[in-house]
C-alpha cells in the first residue's frame, strides 16, 4: 500500500514537468548572462533541478536508456573527477580552493543530468531552448559591446593597438587593442580582446537560423535571430585584429560546411573522411608538438634538432603567438607530477604580491592538460568524439524541427570550435585569477546541449514507445 501511494504522489508530480523545464531555461539563461561568473552557483542549481526532473521523467527512463547515457557520459565523469583532485583549482584561485574543486563534477554532472532529464518531459519545445540560449548570449554580449564603446571607439583595435594606459605613472600591462571592457562577476572589469570576443563569436552562430526559416511564415522568429547574429557579427568587427580573424573564418568554414551537409546528402560521407583525416593530423601534430616542447629531454633532442634547423618548422614550432604558451604548458609533461595536473612547481608566484597564477592557456584542449593533466585531457576528448558520433546521428535522426537541430548542433560546435582557437584561461588584465575552461559560461551551456541532444536522439522510451505504437495502430498508418 506504502509503494502505491508512493507512485500515485509521484505521478502526480509529473504534471510539474513543464514548469521544471521553465526552471531549466531560467538556468540556462543565468548561465548565457553569465551571472556573477558563479560555477558554484550553477551546480547547485543543477543539482536541485536534477533531482526535481527525476522524479518527473522516472516513468520514461528505460534501464538500457540509463546505462548507455551513463556510458556516454563516462569520459565527462571521469575528466570531472581529475580536475577536482588536481593541484590547479587549489593554488591558482586562493580565494575560492577546496569549494571550488569539489563543484567541478558536480556542476559537469547536474547540468548534464538535467539536459538529458528535460529531454523527456513531454510537450518541452526545443525552439524555446535554443530562443533562450541565444536570447540571454545576446543581452550579455549587448551590455559588454555598450560598456566597451563607452571607454573606447569602434575598431579602438587597431587604432590603438600599441598604446598603453598610465595609472600612478606605471602602464597597463597590456596595449590598449588587447584589452576590452565586460561584465565580469558583478562588476565591470577589464579583460583580453581574445576571451571577450568568444562571446559574440558563438553568438554569431545565430545566423544558422536564417537558412531554414521562411521569413513569411516566421517574421518574428526570424528577425529576432537576425538581429542577434549581426549584433555577434558587429561586435567581432568592432573589435577587429589580425590574430582573432581565425575566429571569423572558422565561423565562414563552419556555415559552408554545415549548410553543404545538410543540403547535399551525398556530401556527408566525404565530409566524415575529411574529418577522421583531419582528426588524425591532429594527433600527429600533437604528438610532435608536446616532444618538441620537452626541455632536457634526450629522446626529443633529434626532432628539436630538425624543427630548429628549418626555419618554417621553427617558425611555426617554436616562436609564434599562438605556440609559445602551448609549448609552456606541454613543457615536461612527461614529469610524473603533470600526469594529473600542473604541479606548484610549474606555476609562477610573484615576489610582489604573492598571489599564484596558473600557467596562460589559448586553447581549450590544451587548458585540459593544464587543469588535469595527461588523463583528464585523454578522457575530454574522449567525450568529444562520443558527442561528434551523436551529432551525426541527431543530425540524422533527430525528433526536433531541422532550424532547431542546426542551432543546437551550431552552437556546440561552435562554442568548441571558438575556444579551440583562442581562449583565454587568465583574461583578467589587472587580476590573476585564472579561469579554466570548464567554468566559461557558453561551455556549460553546451555540456547541456550535449545530453539534451542526447536525450532527444533516444527520446521514444518506455512509455512514450508505447504510445507511439498504439498511435500508429489507431490510424492505420503504414510503416
Amino acid at each position: 500500500m506504502k509503494e502505491n501511494k508512493i507512485l500515485t504522489k509521484l505521478k502526480n508530480f509529473k504534471s510539474y514537468g513543464l514548469v521544471l523545464a521553465f526552471l531549466c531555461l531560467e538556468m540556462l539563461a543565468f548561465i548565457g548572462f553569465a551571472l556573477g561568473h558563479n560555477f558554484i552557483l550553477y551546480g547547485s542549481l543543477a543539482g536541485v533541478i536534477a533531482v526535481l526532473l527525476i522524479l518527473v521523467t522516472f516513468k520514461e527512463i528505460t534501464k538500457e536508456g540509463i546505462v548507455s547515457y551513463a556510458l556516454f557520459l563516462f569520459p565527462l565523469v571521469i575528466f570531472s573527477i581529475l580536475s577536482a583532485i588536481s593541484t590547479y583549482p587549489i593554488v591558482s584561485e586562493g580565494d575560492v580552493g577546496l569549494p571550488n574543486a569539489i563543484f567541478i563534477p558536480i556542476t559537469l554532472i547536474f547540468l548534464s543530468l538535467s539536459g538529458y532529464l528535460v529531454s523527456k518531459v513531454h510537450k518541452f519545445d526545443t525552439s524555446k531552448l535554443m530562443l533562450v540560449v541565444y536570447g540571454s548570449l545576446a543581452v550579455y554580449v549587448l551590455v559588454n559591446l555598450i560598456v566597451t564603446l563607452v571607454y573606447y571607439v569602434p575598431f579602438y583595435t587597431l587604432i590603438y593597438q600599441n598604446s598603453f594606459i598610465f595609472y600612478d605613472g606605471k602602464p597597463s600591462p597590456v596595449p590598449v587593442g588587447s584589452m576590452a571592457y565586460m561584465l565580469y562577476g558583478f562588476k565591470f572589469l577589464e579583460v583580453s580582446v581574445t576571451y571577450w570576443r568568444l562571446f559574440p563569436a558563438i553568438l554569431s552562430t545565430a545566423l544558422i537560423a536564417l537558412f531554414f526559416i521562411k521569413f513569411k511564415e516566421n517574421k518574428k522568429v526570424f528577425i529576432a535571430y537576425l538581429i542577434m547574429g549581426l549584433l555577434g557579427l558587429i561586435s567581432l568587427i568592432f573589435t577587429i585584429s589580425k590574430y582573432n580573424l581565425l575566429t571569423d573564418i572558422f565561423l565562414v568554414l563552419f556555415l559552408a560546411t554545415l549548410l553543404v551537409a545538410y543540403k547535399f546528402p551525398k556530401s556527408r560521407k566525404l565530409i566524415k573522411y575529411g574529418v577522421i583525416g583531419a582528426g588524425i593530423l591532429f594527433v600527429i601534430a600533437l604528438v610532435i608538438v608536446i616532444i618538441n616542447a620537452q626541455e632536457d629531454a634526450s629522446f626529443a633532442t633529434g626532432l628539436q634538432n630538425i624543427i630548429a634547423s628549418n626555419e618554417l618548422l621553427s617558425r611555426l614550432l617554436n616562436t609564434n603567438r599562438f605556440i609559445t604558451p602551448i609549448n609552456e604548458v606541454f613543457n615536461g609533461i612527461f614529469n610524473s607530477y603533470k600526469l594529473f595536473g600542473l604541479g606548484i612547481g610549474s606555476f609562477v608566484i610573484p615576489e610582489s604580491s604573492g598571489l599564484v597564477v596558473g600557467a596562460e592557456t589559448i586553447c581549450w584542449f590544451v587548458d585540459s592538460f593544464n587543469t588535469s593533466g595527461v588523463f583528464g585531457a585523454l578522457f575530454i576528448a574522449i567525450f568529444v568524439v562520443f558527442t561528434g558520433r551523436k551529432i551525426i546521428e541527431y543530425f540524422k535522426k533527430g525528433n526536433d524541427l531541422d532550424v532547431n537541430k542546426m542551432l543546437l548542433i551550431g552552437f556546440i560546435i561552435g562554442t568548441l570550435g571558438y575556444m579551440f582557437v583562442g581562449f583565454d584561461s587568465t583574461p583578467l588584465i589587472y587580476y590573476v585569477d585564472t579561469n579554466p575552461f570548464y567554468m566559461f559560461p557558453p561551455f556549460l551551456t553546451t555540456i547541456f546541449l550535449i545530453s539534451y541532444m542526447y536525450g532527444n536522439t533516444n527520446k521514444l522510451t518506455s512509455s512514450e514507445t508505447k504510445e507511439v505504437k498504439e498511435t500508429i495502430e489507431d490510424e492505420k498508418i503504414d510503416i
